[in-house]
């Protein structure tokens, strides 16, 4: 049933990291077995037994309210500065994925024309903010993230995870939970730059894999991002990207499935004999009788190596450092 993503992270062991295990944790050398290799998730807490929202974390800027409206295909944000009426419209001619065999992300812009001061008529420029959306076809959970290149720094943005159901998780006897389950689907992310303007969209083929039994009654997870690419803001292609890979993630699931945990990109540059490690976090749902949907964020930090400026080539030959932040959504099933 699943052609499409066999044998993933084995591939981004073999094509993301010139032979380097992915999964070995860089900090102590130990296998997959080790911890978060560097990066501290955030705490793993209870969202409750059924329908559950979970905001931007900590590091992001706050957004009172998303709604979307499909009578219209319109996203309203509601806690941004610069962003016009707070209503976003679809770009039709963008989707973001590489399957299309799966639920795909829609791209929605903020209304980039001016507003009017009302006391003197003078025109106030809003800011280019972008977001990508994506639903499960059961239209049950839903991923919404949205960030802006107008600033220096990273910019402001947020996002937001929901799901309409609870979650029982696979067990054979009620609990501990019991077995391993695989999930796979698109994602689709917004990076942005530090120490210069501009955003660019992301996308990949994304999987997910836990182990229900293990490590107590809290599970283990893993996963990776690849066939991962960079786009300009009207869709076009900039470049690829290296695959995201993260080590085994202990104790990391609630008993109402929620998911935090870290992600370690690892890789070795061609010429070089020192690995690249990104770092970030991740925060995800499941839902289902059988935990069959996940929905979830993935933030990522680095030292993104690029030629030029945003529209630049990813180019691991060239030493040209800019700080880079991704924020992803991801909607996948077993």
């Amino acid at each position: 049933m699943k052609p499409v993503y066999a044998g993933l992270l084995a591939l981004a062991i073999a094509a993301g990291c010139n032979g380097t295990n992915p999964l070995t944790n860089p900090d102590d050398g130990s296998g997959g077995g080790g911890g978060g290799g560097g990066s501290t998730p955030p705490p793993t807490t209870d969202v409750g037994s059924g329908a559950a929202r979970i905001n931007e974390d900590a590091d992001l800027y706050t957004v009172s309210q998303f709604a979307y409206d499909p009578g219209t295909d319109t996203l309203t944000v509601r806690g941004l500065p610069f962003d016009g009426a707070d209503a976003y419209q679809r770009d039709a001619t963008i989707t973001l994925g590489p399957n299309a065999a799966r639920r795909q992300f829609a791209v929605y812009k903020a209304d980039p024309t001016t507003l009017t001061d009302p006391y003197d008529g003078g025109t106030i420029t809003q800011d280019n903010y972008i977001a990508v959306r994506g639903e499960h076809a059961s239209g049950r959970s839903r991923v919404t993230v949205v960030r802006s290149g107008a600033y220096y720094e990273y910019g402001y943005g947020a996002w937001e995870i929901e799901r309409d159901s609870g979650v029982t998780l696979p067990s054979s006897s009620g609990a501990p939970a019991t077995g391993q389950a695989n999930y796979e689907g698109n994602y689709a992310g917004l990076r942005t730059f530090q120490g210069n303007t501009g955003i660019e969209l992301t996308d990949g083929d994304m999987v997910i894999e836990i182990d229900f039994s293990r490590l107590g009654d809290r599970g283990a997870v893993r996963g990776a991002v690849t066939n991962r690419n960079a786009y300009d803001e009207s869709g076009t292609l900039v470049t690829a990207l290296p695959n995201i890979v993260w080590v085994v993630e202990p104790y990391s699931i609630s008993a109402n499935g929620r998911i935090d945990g870290a992600n370690i990109m690892r890789y070795i540059p061609t010429g070089s004999a020192a690995p690249e490690v990104f770092e970030g976090t991740y925060t995800a749902l499941m839902l289902g009788d059988d935990a069959e949907e996940i929905v979830g964020t993935l933030r990522i930090t680095s030292n993104g190596r690029i030629t030029g400026v945003t529209g630049g080539t990813y180019d691991v030959e060239t030493e040209v450092h800019q700080s880079t932040e991704e924020v992803g959504g991801f909607v996948l099933e077993r």
